[in-house]
C-alpha cells in the first residue's frame, strides 16, 4: 500500500466520526468591536474591506486570505477561523484536529509519487483545469489518482472527503478545515505563487510552512482575548463575507 494508500485510509476513518464544527461564541457578538480590533490587528494584511491587499500583503507568500471571496469562505467554519485567529494556522493544521470539534487534514507530500517534471505539470493544470483542461496526460493520471478524494474530479475542492454529501459545489460547508482549494476561484488561486504550489505538492503543506520560506498566520491568544476574537470573527463573517450592515 502507498503512503498516499493509507493516509487516505487513516483520514477517511477519523472523518467518520467527525464533523464540522460550528462557532460557540461565550458572550453575544459586538460588530463595532469586531470591526475596531479588525482595523487594528487585521487590515494590515487583509485589508479594510477584506479583500486581502493591505499594506503589507504585497510582502507575504501565499498572500493573506481573502475575506470578500465568499466561495471559498463559505466552506470555512466559525470554530476553525477562531482557532486560527487565537493558535496561528500552522498550529491548528498541525493537531490534526486532535481536541477540536472539526478534522483538518494536511496536504501530504507528493516527492516520492511525483518527479519535478510531474509536479510542474501538476500546477499548470491547477491553473487551468477550469479553463482550457488538462496540459498533459500526465498531470491528468497524477491528478486522478492523488487529488480527486479532497479537490474534486473538477477541481472544485468538493471532493468526498470535504463533501461527502456532494452537495453543489459553493453550497457546502466543507467537512474537513481549512477547506481544499477551488482552483477555478481565481481570487483563491491568485494568492499562491508557482513556486510555493511546487513546494506544497512536493513537500505537504506543514513541511512547506515550517521551511521558514513562507508566511503564515500567526496566533493572537497574547494579545485579543477568547470573547475579543469571537467579535472578530463575527465581524469577518456577517460584514465582510456575508455582506451585512453594521
Amino acid at each position: 500500500m502507498t503512503a498516499w494508500k493509507v493516509w487516505m485510509t487513516a483520514a477517511g476513518a477519523l472523518l467518520a466520526v467527525a464533523s464540522p464544527g460550528w462557532a460557540q461564541a461565550p458572550g453575544p457578538v459586538n460588530l463595532e468591536r469586531g470591526a475596531a480590533m479588525y482595523a487594528k490587528h487585521c487590515a494590515v494584511c487583509h485589508g479594510e474591506q477584506g479583500d486581502g491587499k493591505g499594506p503589507g500583503w504585497l510582502g507575504q507568500m501565499p498572500r493573506p486570505q481573502v475575506f470578500t471571496d465568499r466561495n471559498y469562505m463559505s466552506r470555512l467554519t466559525d470554530q476553525y477561523l477562531f482557532d486560527v485567529t487565537k493558535l496561528g494556522k500552522l498550529e491548528v493544521v498541525k493537531r490534526e484536529g486532535k481536541g477540536m470539534a472539526y478534522k483538518t487534514v494536511p496536504m501530504p507530500a507528493f516527492n516520492d509519487e511525483l518527479s519535478n517534471a510531474e509536479i510542474k505539470e501538476m500546477v499548470s493544470f491547477q491553473r487551468t483545469v477550469r479553463g482550457s483542461g488538462f496540459k498533459s496526460p500526465k498531470a491528468k493520471k497524477a491528478f486522478e489518482e492523488h487529488c480527486i478524494p479532497c479537490h474534486g474530479a473538477t477541481g472544485r475542492g468538493d471532493g468526498k472527503l470535504p463533501n461527502p454529501r456532494q452537495q453543489a459545489p459553493g453550497e457546502f460547508v466543507s467537512e474537513i478545515q481549512p477547506a481544499p482549494g477551488d482552483y477555478g476561484d481565481g481570487e483563491f488561486m491568485n494568492r499562491f505563487s508557482d513556486e510555493y504550489m511546487q513546494g506544497l505538492i512536493r513537500k505537504g503543506w506543514i513541511a512547506n510552512m515550517e521551511s521558514k520560506q513562507w508566511t503564515t498566520m500567526a496566533g493572537y491568544s497574547g494579545t485579543l482575548s477568547d470573547q475579543e476574537i469571537w467579535h472578530v470573527v463575527g465581524y469577518i463573517r456577517q460584514v465582510l463575507i456575508n455582506g451585512k450592515s453594521r
